[in-house]
C-alpha cells in the first residue's frame, strides 16, 4: 500500500499543478493521465487544495514542483 499512495499522492499533485499551470479542463487532465475521468482530476485538484492550507510538507512538495517548472532542466526552451 505504501507503494501505491505514494505514486497517488504524485498523479494528484501533478493533476492540481496541470490544472493550475495551464487552466485545461478536468476531462481532458483525466485524459491525459491515462484516461482517467474527469471527476478523478476534479477529486484529485480539490483533494490537493483542500490539504494545501493544513499540510506543510505537500505545500512544501507542490512549491518544489512549480519552481522546477519555471526553470530549464538541463534543455534550452524555445524562444
Amino acid at each position: 500500500h505504501c507503494r501505491q499512495r505514494g505514486v497517488v499522492r504524485s498523479r494528484c499533485i501533478a493533476m492540481y499543478v496541470a490544472r493550475i499551470c495551464t487552466g485545461l479542463s478536468h476531462d481532458v487532465i483525466g485524459l491525459a493521465f491515462g484516461g482517467r475521468d474527469h471527476t478523478t482530476a476534479m477529486r484529485s485538484v480539490r483533494n490537493i487544495e483542500h490539504r494545501l492550507r493544513n499540510d506543510p510538507s505537500l505545500a512544501a512538495d507542490v512549491r518544489d514542483v512549480l519552481a522546477a517548472l519555471d526553470r530549464p532542466q538541463g534543455r534550452s526552451r524555445p524562444a
